[in-house]
């Protein structure tokens, strides 16, 4: 069974509101009502898809499990909308991010998605409240908070970007962030140069030993 976003259902976003989720229910409901489109079967059949998905969305434990799911399904882009005006939003992203990751395997996280989400967390209109409020401490807790959060983010190409992102909020080169940022990508790049030297230092030790072998035998 395909999975179903009932906020595109809602035409709304994972951070509405209550109060927001009710109102885009009842103008959908009142537009795709069977009374109001007694000649349109499509409009019957989206507006028992509209019910399903308020019925879920309106009740808090219910609402929470669809949005794990969908975190699940690697959506994080989905949780990255332009709804996000002011640099406390920003903050609560990067700590339900980081409390989400930090109870996952590893493994297991989609580390495309994951990208994708802090990216968008990190978009040019957030980057611009954050830059604005030159909050120091603000941004060092956001920046901690993603950081931890993409640990599991080990390719350099992936993570690059979001290092560069984050080096914005920390110009200083002497700042503690701004060398720790430095140190994670540098780690990265260590990591995958030594992955690729791995196979090559392996065929060596094999290509020595088989010598060896042979000079063994020959002499």
């Amino acid at each position: 069974m395909s999975f179903i976003d009932y906020y595109k259902i809602l035409e709304s976003h994972p951070h509405a509101s209550s109060a927001e989720l009710k109102k885009a229910y009842r103008n959908l409901a009142r537009r795709y009502h069977p009374d109001s489109n007694s000649s349109d079967p499509k409009a019957t059949q989206y507006f028992q898809e509209i019910q399903s998905a308020y019925e879920v969305l309106s009740n808090p434990l219910k609402r929470k499990t669809f949005d794990n799911e969908l975190k699940a399904k690697g959506q994080y882009s989905t949780f990255a909308k332009d709804s996000i005006n002011s640099v406390e939003q920003i903050l609560k992203q990067s700590k339900d991010l980081y409390i989400y990751v930090k109870g996952q395997d590893r493994r297991a996280i989609n580390t495309d998605a994951l990208t994708d989400f802090i990216l968008g967390l990190l978009n040019k209109d957030n980057m611009a409240l954050l830059l604005r409020a030159n909050n120091t401490e603000l941004n060092t807790e956001i920046s901690n908070n993603l950081l931890l959060a993409s640990k599991s983010i080990t390719a350099p190409r992936l993570f690059e970007e979001i290092a560069g992102q984050l080096l914005l909020l920390h110009p200083d080169l002497n700042s503690q962030l701004h060398i720790q940022i430095k140190s994670e990508l540098n780690n990265r790049l260590m990591l995958e140069r030594q992955n690729k030297i791995v196979p090559y230092a392996a065929l060596a030790i094999v290509l020595l030993i088989i010598l060896v072998m042979c000079i063994i035998l020959f002499l």
